[in-house]
């Protein structure tokens, strides 16, 4: 057990390495240090405009020695097919789902899936554009303002479209 000294000393040392941890203002040369090592710093900031007109903001930032890059906008867009709101149908090849809604030709997207993708369509690392947009429908295509790709199955699972421009 623990006296009560050994407890008071562990406290102390507690309050000194606290104190070595704090921020002074006008910073100081300890302070800075602080907040390069432990804190995330934004260097630059830069817009991307989709040749559908889409704002893409994209942040550049440093932390330690470690450089990162980060999306100002969540541009993941999950559905599950076959479902009675969100579905693929190969038929007419055509996505639908509420959460396409006033989706844009042009906007350029990855194809992610936790299951089957329909047939034709591939995912991680392959760009479709969004062609013949209508309300919350889309089809896809391989080239800006292509011509659509054919799916001949609905696939299965829950699929994420990532936008990436």
């Amino acid at each position: 057990m623990e006296t009560i000294e050994e407890r008071l000393k562990a406290v102390e040392q507690y309050i000194e390495e606290r104190k070595l941890q704090q921020i002074t203002s006008p910073l100081d040369e300890k302070s800075q240090v602080i907040l390069n090592e432990y804190f995330l710093s934004i260097k630059r900031a830069f817009l991307f405009t989709n040749p559908s007109g889409m704002d893409f903001v994209y942040f550049i930032g440093e932390q330690g020695n470690k450089t990162v890059v980060m999306s100002g906008q969540n541009n993941l867009i999950g559905y599950v097919p076959n479902s009675s709101t969100d579905f693929i149908n190969a038929g007419a090849n055509v996505v639908t789902g509420q959460q396409f809604t006033d989706m844009p030709n042009d906007v350029m997207l990855v194809l992610w899936s936790t299951g089957t993708v329909p047939a034709g369509l591939s995912t991680g690392g392959v760009i479709y554009y969004t062609v013949s947009s209508t309300g919350s429908s889309f089809k896809l295509s391989l080239t800006l303002g292509g011509v659509a790709i054919n799916f001949t199955n609905n696939g299965e699972g829950e699929q994420f479209f990532e936008i990436v421009g």
